[in-house]
């Protein structure tokens, strides 16, 4: 994201307070703003975003406590599936690389019969 998105994202806002809009813009559109200020301009927009979503949720009744119980055991289950696909997906990348190296090597035998029976057409054996 350049700069010009960033004051294009700020200046559409409509959630952004206009002091803080204001602050932003003056900060981006300075011709030496630096690299940390681009950053903790981006981490209050994602903040501010985060905390939209947050209360989203919240009004929905639906409440994110990594410590309860429910969400560890959700988040269990859940690292429970992605080790068991990763470990699926790996047996499976296993195999086919031991049809694959089989068949190298099978084409590899055919390759040099056919170099060997060559070799013997051409000198009449």
């Amino acid at each position: 994201m350049n700069v010009e998105s960033i004051k294009k994202y700020i200046q559409d806002n409509p959630e952004i307070d206009q002091a803080k809009k204001e602050g932003y813009l003056k900060i981006l559109s300075s011709p030496d703003v630096s690299k940390a200020e681009i950053s903790e301009i981006l981490d209050e927009l994602e903040d501010a975003v985060q905390a939209k979503i947050d209360g989203v949720y919240a009004d929905a009744g639906v409440v994110l406590d990594e410590n309860s119980p429910e969400y560890k055991r959700q988040y269990q289950q859940m690292a429970t599936e992605i080790d068991a696909a990763e470990k699926e997906f790996n047996s499976s990348m296993d195999e086919i690389d031991k049809e694959m190296n089989e068949v190298e090597e099978d084409t590899s035998q055919k390759i040099d019969d056919v170099k060997a029976q060559s070799i013997r057409d051409s000198i009449g054996i």
